[in-house]
């Protein structure tokens, strides 16, 4: 999420009036540094990964999967024990991972302590440092609380509650949602004041309507049952009955919806294997882009051309190939993505109606399901290989 320190936000309108000057400072700094560091050559390329969790909330009572809010509690603790890692073990201060706050007041992000290089003993250091990040997360939550790295909350939103503690998005200051609660942003400033200031800047609510997954007993069309259309609290809330709010459509009215999303972030150089064909196209399956298609080696032909003309020793050339075998699989559809086999869980849950809805019921099961698949007590072998140890039989180390 960037470096947060503290210092007075300006809203929109005293912000646009510093603009000209800050673009053309930027630029000036900018165009500095690389006249001083152009020339600059041999360097070692350094590259690193950043995770973010949403810590959930079991409701076992109610059968009910909540984004828990605890975020500054937890990072709390968890930078003290890493403080303490660090003074404990000072040779090996760089290994130990930092965690980070994020955008979501239920979400962390966690980073390797220090960068990895290109060294193939450095990539096999990286699912061993995950694991270590998960454990040390997972120790300071309470017993009913997980961190699940997951892309989206599939309730996100919902008028039912999805929150703990409960909470209203009639408070919703900064953004103005029909569906999000204040205390769902960090209370840092930078990130209530960018929220509003998007508002501001745009003169409207953020509009995102994603298209409904259609099924059997989907209504047509579609009018999203979510939003309270008679509210009028803010003066935007008109804006989802005017026609921001699309048929057969989500309609999501904040930048919560996408920034309290989750990614897993890797930085990658440019390739140069990949230029003299940067301008030649043509229409692949993920298959092909991935396995390759007759002349056209695919990703991981290029990958392992490298890898073979690499001095690996077997044993840590055997590892990294069941990684890349992993990524082959989902590609060829032999195993499913994340994606199809969660669908496939909503759509083969007794309680699910047919009608694009995911309950409070299926979400409870669904997020269960995955913690179990996670730590390695609930088998997926349509999802994952049988090689994969869960978190209950390796929890990593640094």
């Amino acid at each position: 999420m960037g470096l947060l320190f503290l210092g007075t936000p300006l809203s929109w309108e005293e912000g646009k009036k510093h603009a000209d000057y800050i673009r053309e400072h930027g630029i000036t700094q900018f165009l500095n540094v690389w006249r001083k560091l152009k020339d600059r050559e041999g360097d070692t390329l350094l590259w690193g990964d950043e995770i973010e969790y949403m810590v959930v909330s079991y409701d076992d009572e109610n059968k009910n999967a909540r984004l828990s809010l605890r975020q500054s509690e937890i990072l709390a603790k968890l930078q003290d024990v890493v403080l303490d890692l660090c003074n404990d073990c000072p040779a090996s201060a760089g290994s130990v991972p930092t965690f980070h706050p994020e955008y979501g007041r239920y979400m962390l992000e966690s980073t390797p302590g220090a960068p990895y290089n290109g060294t193939v003993s450095n990539l096999l250091e990286v699912e061993r440092n995950m694991r270590y990040r998960r454990k040390l997360a997972k120790a300071y939550l309470l017993p009913h609380e997980v961190p699940m790295t997951i892309t989206s909350f599939p309730r996100l939103g919902v008028r039912e509650v999805f929150t703990d503690p409960p909470t209203d998005p009639a408070g919703a200051t900064s953004s103005h949602s029909l569906f999000l609660p204040e205390e769902i942003t960090n209370p840092h400033a930078r990130f209530p004041t960018l929220t509003a200031n998007i508002r501001r800047r745009r003169g409207s609510k953020v509009a995102i309507n994603v298209p409904i997954y259609f099924d059997t007993n989907t209504p047509k069309p579609f009018i999203d049952p979510t939003i309270p259309w008679d509210r009028d609290i803010y003066p935007e809330d008109h804006e989802a009955r005017d026609g921001a709010a699309k048929p057969d459509h989500i309609y999501l009215d904040a930048m919560g919806f996408g920034m309290g999303s989750e990614q897993s972030r890797c930085p990658s150089p440019k390739f140069p294997e990949f230029t003299p064909i940067e301008e030649e196209y043509e229409e692949m399956t993920m298959n092909e882009i991935i396995n390759g298609k007759g002349t056209f080696p695919g990703l991981l032909g290029v990958v392992n051309a490298y890898l073979d003309s690499l001095n690996v020793e077997f044993t840590a050339k055997l590892k990294l190939k069941k990684y890349l075998d992993l990524i082959k699989r989902r590609a060829d559809g032999s195993l499913q993505t994340p994606a199809t086999w969660i669908r496939n869980f909503v759509r083969s849950h007794p309680a699910y109606k047919f009608d694009s809805v995911v309950s409070q019921e299926i979400n409870y099961d669904l997020i269960s399901a995955m913690d179990q698949i996670e730590r390695g007590e609930r088998e997926a072998p349509e999802l994952l290989p049988a090689y994969y140890a869960g978190s209950k039989f390796d929890d990593g180390c640094l």
